[in-house]
């Protein structure tokens, strides 16, 4: 186990008492402000360890380290002395400034990662944020999934001993293809072809084709490498792609009932509040409309008959987008959105 040696220091904040005190205070407070620069690069080491233990994408290291670094400096403590009070103190004050709950679930989420991470490697005893919740996101302000969460499931992925591979598989279908979580119970292996995943019995009728990215090629060649070993090199065609690992249904076609479990733990490992598979697929179709895939194309790739339909899936996404052309097309910077106050203190 990695053991991380910090510096016991407490942090005292420097303000303008420094012109006001006396010699001899003055020059406490000046060897505080050495100390507190000693924490803060202590701090920020640690931040970097952290990310650099994660496999995470090159945007939510950066979004991490900006939060992290965030709720540090408002702490203004020790790591050995945060509490779960500074937490929920801070998630506290995140509301107050009137954030959107997806601004603070994404703090919130950076900040349980890295303290369950910092017990891990033994550098806490105990995690601070064990006890905090993540917000709920509204599921009227969005329906897809934020690339912080995204990448937190698939970090929760990792360590799941002979389902690993499997669940996976599994996730990054929803994630990444845009296949409902019952159309992916119901893949045989003859349904994949080295390029895309054949629906056979989809939701009303909406049977098709649906290309998958290398990632997800590599994951399904993974499982499915696994399944022939299991199978001793007798796997048929007809014979499903996911299966059971548990005693009493070993090798049985893995139902919906099952995979819902499944993402029920990894979602809970992640740290995440209750997220239902089906985000998957609205995660993929906002995907698509933030790339600006054409909608009748993207109907085609995730075989939606309905215009409406589709826009139920991308509406969010679809505003952001639209607001994002809006500016380009001025020919001026993109501004978003903040309270009454944070205008006024801008200015113009």
């Amino acid at each position: 186990m990695l053991k991380v040696a910090l510096p016991a220091v407490r942090l005292i904040a420097m303000d303008d008492r420094l012109q006001q005190a006396t010699p001899a205070t003055a020059q406490v407070i000046a060897m505080t402000s050495v100390q507190s620069l000693a924490v803060r690069e202590s701090r920020g080491r640690m931040i970097e360890q952290f990310l650099q233990a994660r496999s995470l994408s090159e945007n939510t290291q950066r979004n991490y380290r900006r939060q992290l670094e965030a709720f540090c400096n408002w702490v203004g403590k020790d790591w050995n002395a945060m509490s779960m009070s500074d937490v929920t103190a801070y998630k506290g004050y995140l509301e107050g400034r009137q954030l959107k709950v997806s601004s603070i679930a994404a703090s919130v989420t950076a900040i349980k990662s890295f303290f369950t991470w910092m017990k891990k490697v033994g550098a806490i005893a105990q995690s601070p944020a064990d006890g905090v919740s993540i917000p709920t996101i509204p599921e009227g302000e969005a329906k897809h999934l934020e690339q912080h969460q995204i990448d937190a499931l698939f970090e929760a992925l990792k360590g799941r001993g002979n389902t690993e591979a499997r669940d996976t598989a599994i996730v990054f279908l929803w994630f990444k293809s845009g296949l409902r979580p019952e159309e992916v119970s119901l893949l045989n292996v003859e349904d994949y072809n080295d390029v895309e995943v054949v629906i056979r019995n989809g939701k009303h009728q909406s049977s098709g084709l649906v290309p998958v990215d290398e990632q997800t090629h590599v994951v399904l060649v993974e499982y499915l490498s696994q399944r022939w070993m299991e199978a001793q090199g007798e796997l048929k065609g007809e014979d499903p792609i996911f299966v059971s690992y548990s005693h009493r249904n070993y090798g049985d076609r893995l139902g919906y009932e099952g995979i819902y479990k499944m993402f029920k733990q990894v979602v809970q490992a992640a740290g995440l509040p209750d997220i239902h598979p089906h985000r998957g697929r609205h995660t993929f179709i906002s995907g698509l409309v933030s790339g600006k895939v054409d909608a009748y194309l993207g109907m085609a790739l995730t075989r939606q008959k309905s215009v409406k339909a589709y826009k139920v899936y991308s509406e969010a996404v679809r505003y952001e987008a639209a607001r994002a052309a809006f500016f380009e097309s001025r020919g001026i910077q993109e501004r978003k959105p903040v309270s009454l106050k944070q205008m006024l203190e801008r200015g113009y």
